[in-house]
């Protein structure tokens, strides 16, 4: 019998860890970590990264109302089915393009912000690799809004993670 009690363990533990994971869009594990532990579904962002309630992790430690640097979190769905997987930056616009383009799907983005209010303001972002920079900017279809957010867990579409 103890055996099994175990085994139960064990294999309990194993799911509470394989749920932590985090992954990138197209199914490739990241070294980030879930922004809401306790969820079944989360984002992910660095250890070192806070995450926004907007969806970005933001990277440099500023305040909200100052220019800072982002990026586009992982997820710890490894599909990216899930509303509270990041849905920005997903594909790089200049990869119908250029096949060598900065590929999105398999490794972390940095995300700009266009007008440089800061995560506390509305605001209008793009997605670039950080050698690209800011160029992403001047390209209409590549720039998208996102609203105020605060430092703290990332909501999807309407629903904060932990519901």
């Amino acid at each position: 019998m103890l055996a099994s009690g175990t085994l139960v363990v064990v294999a309990a533990l194993h799911l509470a860890t394989a749920q932590l994971l985090c992954y990138f869009p197209n199914g490739r594990q990241s070294t980030d970590v879930p922004c809401n532990v306790s969820a079944p579904v989360s984002m992910c962002c660095g250890s070192s990264k806070a995450c926004l309630s907007n969806g970005l992790c933001l990277l440099d430690d500023t305040t909200s109302s100052s220019g800072n640097s982002y990026a586009r979190g992982t997820c710890t769905d490894p599909q990216w089915t899930s509303d509270l997987c990041p849905k920005q930056c997903l594909l790089n616009q200049d990869s119908p393009d250029n096949s060598s383009a900065y590929d999105f799907r398999s490794s972390g983005v940095q995300v700009w912000e266009c007008d440089r209010q800061g995560y506390g303001a509305e605001a209008e972002y793009c997605c670039e690799s950080d050698r690209e920079k800011t160029r992403c900017c001047s390209t209409s279809t590549a720039v998208f809004k996102l609203p105020a957010a605060t430092v703290g867990n990332a909501v999807g579409q309407g629903r904060d993670q932990h519901e």
